[in-house]
């Protein structure tokens, strides 16, 4: 049985209170394999629709039900 998450339509996922948090506090506990750039960025908001992308946002591409870019 596949569970689906749902995500809100927006295409966002709040931060915390949209406040900014550094990218290096968003990752910890993940387990990271390539880094490139750096750790030290600010990020006001996380997008996992990619016409949202602005400055200060994360991209993350998540397996959709439909489509994942894969094609």
């Amino acid at each position: 049985m596949t569970n689906w998450l749902s995500y809100p339509e927006s295409g966002y996922l709040n931060v915390t209170d949209n406040t900014e948090q550094k990218l290096s506090h968003l990752v910890l506990g993940l387990s990271v394999t390539n880094i490139l750039g750096t750790m030290n960025r600010k990020i006001r908001k996380i997008v996992y629709d990619s016409r949202k992308v602005e400055p200060d946002s994360l991209f993350v591409a998540i397996p959709g039900g439909n489509m994942d870019g894969g094609a």
